[in-house]
């Protein structure tokens, strides 16, 4: 069961991270493609790549120590 677990909090950090990729391409993408519409703003175009980012570690910090945890439970009782 805790093998499970662990392979699942795998795809999960995985994932996560996958998603921040693709995310940061699809903004960069659309920078390229419509860079007036980024003109607008006060800020910079890779400002919502940056809080993306810090989203991004808070939730894998959280799911490497869930993970962590788990893997450091299968250790003591085998």
């Amino acid at each position: 069961m805790t093998n499970k677990l662990l392979s699942f909090m795998k795809i999960l950090m995985g994932s996560t991270i996958g998603v921040y990729i693709g995310r940061a391409l699809f903004v960069w993408y659309d920078y390229q493609s419509h860079p007036m519409l980024y003109e607008l703003n006060s800020s910079p175009w890779y400002t919502s790549i940056l809080v993306s980012a810090i989203f991004v570690i808070i939730l894998l910090l959280i799911e490497g120590g869930v993970y962590f945890y788990l893997r450091h439970r299968t250790r003591m009782n085998p």
